[in-house]
């Protein structure tokens, strides 16, 4: 029976595609992401967890990378991997957002064990004991223990009296050892129960900890490190700047602290004394432990994986193949292609073959917005401050203090050298290119997340949660307009299409004005809901990259969707630019950019003509079982008739009739009182007639 309704779709079908499109896709960078845990194996295999790119494995000492969660997609898409642990043979624990996760094939396979964790299920922390026992520090449920491999889990808190666990550790006999956000309590029972051994600690809070071969104990908290030589029945301060998140002991006895400055500090005396060695712009040193090559390595967020071998005066990338960037947004210039990333601004010159990282302090990372000028001119918001860079990002500066709000969501460019920036609140002009700044009309309280000049003058605003906005005085006022089915949901990106109309990415779907922005209607339904942004190819051809997965093309004016994500798996995408030579780019959530090029193949088929009044959009999900979403568009306000037929043309249900507002509808179609198989929606209206099949598989 299932292989008559794939016949039968087949044959309606085959009336109404214009062709067959494939996008190939290959990773082009850039390398490096937020890096949580490194782990060597006993195989000398090692691996990375990162935030939002899954597990890395390198098998030449960090010098490469491949992503081993390759298919698993799905599973590591939003969920960060913040530890690793080992145990043998050949088995590997990363603890998640979403619980653990074990591989026993070398991370070609993953499976996901939850079982007796509470409902919240972030893993900070993995120690296996080397004795059956394995122990996860859960964000705030405290301490868990597994003997079967992960494959269970029991609570083992008795005594414990602050449940966010930030990291384990064990001595040479035994002791097991917690960092809570408020204290460090100890175990002298494998976990049974637990003491707190917090007697004079600079501050309780403690991210980090280290026992050295010698069972000296190492704890970095909020502000300094703390030392026990006593296994923690007493403490003395060790060094205090910036928030302390890791301590690594070489085997000469010396300390190396990293903290959330960038700043790394070493100890020729076991903790009693330290010195700055040296400053890695914007790095967050999560990780620091001993490289193959007898020097340090450290994970960190923000600059990936880095090693020194001079004792920390010097560090070098190990980020090749470790594409684990969250790229923000994807822009042009005469310079070149510029990403804006969590991880800082990024540019190419070769067509994404090779990126330069354009980092400085004044740039900032963990991108909000960027934005380039007419002339070139770069506009940056990262780190809540807006600054500017007039060499393609080689050195920048802060914007004018006339510029006095901070946390920019959204650049805008008019004609003339006109440069916006919106913020929470205020919204402000330059009408000199970015040097000096006035605030003109206000939308209060909502993230605005696009501004867009039009053709005519008039200014666009999509907002996160207030929908959009329009100004035809210049920016002095803004007028909302009308909901056009978007539900106020997520506007991110506003372009200019061939044919003149303005084109809307926002969370439902893509929406088109022929009005200069004033009103709007919604183009065929995506495959994917959480649109995050859209671009066009020289030949009329529309893409759209989602949060939901991956990218879409439309080669009939956005009237259907095709997913086209053979590479890209499940990737959140959310930038897409599209060049001369009509490559594409996107940029995801935890995988860099990937570029690839539509190819199309035309297939014999009847004439395509969009309706110009009235639209039948595509059921939702399709398959489905036992209920769908039927969405039309009318341009203007009409009778019409929804109608639903089975496979030999009898009538079966009548979803909707009689007169209809223009804009956006929504009709649901509940079929569970129907037998599967293949049915035929219709729409009448202005005098035409639509229709588009669906198939209910139960």
């Amino acid at each position: 029976m299932h292989q008559l309704y794939h016949i039968l779709l087949l044959s309606v079908l085959s009336t109404c595609v214009v062709s067959a499109q494939s996008v190939s896709w290959q990773s082009v960078g850039p390398n490096g992401g937020e890096v949580y845990d490194i782990l060597t194996t006993d195989s000398g295999s090692m691996y990375a967890s990162t935030q939002n790119g899954g597990i890395f494995r390198s098998s030449d000492s960090g010098m490469s990378w491949i992503r081993v969660t390759e298919n698993e997609r799905t599973a590591f898409q939003y969920n960060a991997a913040y530890c690793l642990e080992q145990d043998a043979p050949n088995i590997l624990y990363v603890g998640t957002h979403y619980g653990l996760y074990r591989t026993t094939d070398d991370g070609a396979t993953w499976t996901q064990h939850t079982d007796g964790l509470d409902s919240w299920k972030r893993i900070h922390v993995l120690l296996n004991d080397r004795m059956g026992t394995l122990f996860a520090g859960v964000y705030n449920s405290g301490v868990y223990r597994s003997t079967d491999k992960g494959e269970t889990w029991s609570a083992s808190n008795e005594g414990l009296t602050n449940f966010s666990v930030n990291d384990l550790a064990m001595d040479s006999e035994g002791r097991l050892f917690a960092a809570t956000e408020n204290g460090l309590f100890l175990s002298t029972d494998r976990g049974s129960s637990w003491t707190e051994s917090s007697q004079g600690l600079n501050d309780p809070w403690l991210f980090s900890l280290l026992v050295t071969a010698g069972d000296t104990i190492i704890a970095g908290g909020k502000g300094t490190s703390n030392i026990s030589v006593d296994h923690g029945a007493s403490w003395s301060p060790g060094i205090s700047y910036g928030w302390h998140w890791d301590v690594y002991a070489d085997g000469g006895g010396s300390f190396y602290a990293g903290n959330n400055t960038g700043i790394v500090f070493r100890s020729a005396d076991r903790g009693a004394n330290y010195e700055s060695v040296t400053k890695v712009h914007h790095a967050i040193f999560n990780e620091i432990q001993e490289s193959d090559r007898g020097g340090i390595l450290a994970g960190t967020g923000n600059s990936g994986i880095i090693e020194s071998t001079d004792q920390g005066a010097t560090w070098q990338d190990r980020n090749t193949g470790l594409t684990a960037n969250n790229v923000v947004d994807i822009l042009s210039a005469d310079a070149g292609i510029f990403l804006a990333t969590e991880e800082g601004a990024y540019q190419s010159t070769d067509g994404g073959a090779s990126w330069i990282r354009r980092v400085t302090d004044e740039s900032g990372v963990n991108y909000r917005a960027m934005g380039i000028g007419s002339n070139g001119r770069l506009f940056g918001s990262a780190g809540g401050l807006v600054t500017i860079s007039d060499d393609h990002g080689a050195t920048w500066h802060y914007a004018d203090s006339t510029l006095t709000e901070s946390w920019a969501d959204c650049f805008g460019f008019g004609p003339n050298n006109t440069v916006y920036a919106c913020f929470w609140n205020g919204i402000f002009r330059s009408l000199d290119g970015g040097d000096t700044w006035t605030e003109i009309g206000r939308i209060e309280e909502t993230e605005k997340q696009v501004l867009h000049v039009t053709s005519a003058g008039s200014i666009i605003i999509g907002t996160r949660k207030d929908g959009v906005f329009r100004s035809t005085d210049g920016g002095n006022s803004f007028i909302q307009v009308p909901d056009a089915g978007w539900d106020f949901d997520d506007h991110t990106a506003i372009i200019d299409a061939s044919n003149g109309d303005l084109l809307l990415a926002s969370f439902d779907g893509v929406f088109r004005s022929s009005d200069d922005g004033a009103s709007w209607n919604m183009l065929g339904a995506v495959p994917t809901r959480g649109v995050k942004d859209i671009a066009e190819d020289s030949k009329g051809n529309l893409f759209i990259a989602s949060r939901g997965g991956g990218v879409a093309v439309s080669t009939d004016a956005g009237a259907t969707w095709t997913p086209t994500n053979e590479e890209l798996a499940h990737l959140v995408a959310y930038a897409l630019y599209v060049d001369d030579e009509d490559n594409i780019y996107v940029g995801t959530r935890g995988g860099g950019v990937f570029k690839g090029r539509l190819n199309l193949t035309d297939i014999d088929r009847i004439p395509y003509h969009m309706p110009q009044n009235v639209v039948l959009h595509a059921n939702y999900p399709n398959p489905f079982n036992p209920g769908t979403t039927i969405p039309f568009t009318l341009q203007t306000a009409a009778d019409i008739d929804l109608t639903v037929h089975d496979i030999l043309g009898r009538h079966v249900a009548t979803l909707a009739a009689g007169r209809h507002n223009a804009g956006l509808h929504r009709v649901y179609f509940d079929a569970a009182d129907l037998p599967g198989g293949v049915y035929t929606v219709q729409l009448s209206a202005v005098g035409a007639l639509q229709q588009s099949s669906m198939i209910l598989m139960k």
